[in-house]
């Protein structure tokens, strides 16, 4: 029968022919496509790792100072480092515009070996496939960097990378030789920063460019080799954050390293303004990164709460620059030698963020910024007292209208296993244990001078605008320099109740500013208000006592008074 069919109508067997050979070519495809798109799958899936970097440092045209239009006149802009002295007035023409500060003289510093030691910024590209989510982590060699900095290398690099801006955590590791990008020392010049987002865009290109599926393995370690407290020990017991973290990416097929993330509290300032000439440079930071590095891939680093950490540590004999590199060594090796095995770090892969507005009380920041100061680095703008969170039935005892800052503090979490957070300026440890403490079973790094950078965060009951020391003599007011250096009083408290409470879904209990609760509750991190004011009595008499002998001697009458010492 069928052959019959196919004998009167050829044209049927043809058609029968092509659509048996076309069923065999789609059994062919589809079966090994059955397998295919799972293995693509699992290759597509999970965590992924891109990094790159790229040197920063001026040119010889920056460091000789460029000609720049102010709004009467023209006036030569220098590259100025941060962290000594106060420069505020690159805002004038000249004559008006002189240096309070002294700039780089050198473009990069060239070791003994004749390896250039630049400053750099780095991106670390991060992206949970499973979820959609990608974030970036960026470090830079500067003391830190303002608003419209941030917004501007936010904006290179979310174009490039095809990022959302709030999901990147911008963050400056310090340097005290690093770039003045807050204009507090007498800033930039415009061309190194357009460069800098030039840079930034290409190196976050680099980075979407060269992502591999990564394996992701954490560490900590608590060394205080590396870092001394460096506020008033009022009580004998104050430390700095000694946690030394480290996150890194392995190529999941070859075990390759491609990442390094490491967070350490202790302040890069050993590359001093004493330096003739200033060069720019990343202090110790280059050291660790180069240490980390030499097992493959790119690191970056961040600070922690470094407000009350000083750094210390590394053995070698040499000049500041031999010195910082041995540290950063030393710290890189501690971390490796760490005797506990790291843990395997998976995802969800999870961002928040909430925005804090913090008023601007600091006289200092004020007048820096009515003279312009602050142009082209920060922005702070005007809001009625009574609009700002938290301080609405305060208004009446504030100012009507005052400069505030706007900030978002970001959570990055991996499940139940990791958690980031940022700090938007230097916090002390106290602060940063109360941060821990609202995810107290997880492991935590705290990523400070990220997001923003508006200087010393205090809790109030450790705020004073007085030295308890008595180092610098006294004088009143604003002798304390952390204090010297901050927005004001209210930044820690109004970051506790804005920010970090409704970040972490905190209950009504822990509103209650940690130095009260430690008086009802013996859990709560950190003494009661009631014992730091009885302990700093007696801290303070003995300070200005120590102050008084060595002023006047130690048979002072009026010192032994001092010192509490009956006739």
């Amino acid at each position: 029968m069928f052959y019959r069919v196919f004998k009167t109508h050829p044209r049927a067997l043809l058609m029968l022919s092509l659509g048996f050979s076309f069923s065999l070519i789609l059994s062919a495809c589809n079966g090994p496509r059955d397998a295919a798109p799972a293995e693509a799958r699992a290759e597509t899936a999970g965590l992924w790792v891109g990094v790159a970097r790229a040197s920063v440092s001026p040119d010889q045209s920056q460091i000789d100072g460029e000609v720049e239009a102010r709004l009467v006149g023209t006036t030569v802009q220098h590259f100025h480092l941060g962290g000594f002295g106060i420069g505020p007035l690159q805002n004038f023409p000249d004559p008006l515009n002189a240096d309070l500060t002294v700039p780089a003289g050198q473009t990069v510093y060239v070791n003994a070996t004749g390896a250039p030691e630049h400053i750099s910024v780095r991106v670390l590209l991060l992206e949970d496939r499973d979820v959609g989510t990608r974030i970036a982590f960026v470090t830079l060699d500067a003391i830190g960097a303002g608003n419209l900095i941030q917004n501007g290398l936010r904006a290179a690099v979310a174009q490039a990378a095809e990022i959302d801006p709030d999901h990147i955590l911008f963050g400056q590791t310090h340097s005290h030789a690093g770039p003045d990008l807050q204009g507090l020392w007498g800033g930039v010049p415009a061309s190194w920063i357009s460069a800098l987002y030039l840079h930034a865009g290409e190196v976050a290109a680099q980075a979407a460019a060269a992502m591999h599926p990564v394996e992701l393995r954490f560490s900590q370690l608590e060394t205080g080799e590396f870092n001394n407290y460096r506020r008033p020990r009022v009580f004998p017991d104050a430390d700095a954050d000694n946690t030394a973290s480290l996150l890194r990416a392995y190529h999941r097929s070859t075990n390759e390293l491609i990442a390094s993330l490491m967070q350490y509290s202790a302040h890069p300032t050993s590359v001093g303004s004493s330096n003739d000439p200033r060069i720019p440079h990343p202090d110790y930071v280059l050291g660790l990164t180069d240490y980390l590095e030499r097992d493959g891939g790119t690191a970056l680093y961040f600070n922690g709460p470094i407000a009350d950490a000083s750094a210390s540590g590394g053995s070698c004999e040499g000049d500041d620059y031999v010195r910082v590199r041995c540290r950063g060594e030393a710290l890189g090796a501690a971390m490796l030698a760490a005797s506990t095995a790291p843990t395997l770090i998976s995802g969800p892969l999870r961002i928040r963020h909430v925005q804090a507005i913090l008023p601007v009380t600091n006289p200092l920041f004020l007048a820096a910024a009515a003279i312009g100061g602050f142009n082209r680095y920060i922005d702070y703008a005007l809001l009625p007292a009574g609009e700002i969170p938290f301080l609405a039935d305060q208004a009446q005892y504030l100012p009507q209208a005052m400069p505030v800052a706007r900030v978002n503090v970001s959570r990055v979490s991996f499940g139940e296993q990791l958690e980031i957070v940022t700090i938007p300026g230097e916090a002390t440890n106290t602060f940063g244990e109360y941060i821990q403490s609202l995810a107290a079973d997880r492991p935590m790094l705290l990523l400070g001078l990220t997001q923003d950078s508006m200087g010393y965060i205090l809790p109030e009951d450790e705020f004073s605008y007085i030295d308890p020391t008595g180092d610098d003599g006294f004088v009143l007011p604003f002798t304390s320099y952390e204090e010297y250096v901050s927005l004001g009083p209210l930044t820690a408290p109004l970051l506790r109740l804005q920010a970090y409470n409704p970040l972490f879904d905190a209950p009504p209990e822990d509103y209650v500013p940690p130095a009260l609760a430690a008086c009802i509750d013996d859990s709560v991190a950190g003494p009661c208000v009631l014992d730091t004011l009885a302990a700093q009595l007696p801290y303070i008499q003995a300070a200005y006592a120590e102050r008084c002998r060595n002023q006047f001697g130690e048979d002072d009458p009026v010192c032994a008074v001092l010192a509490g010492e009956t006739p």
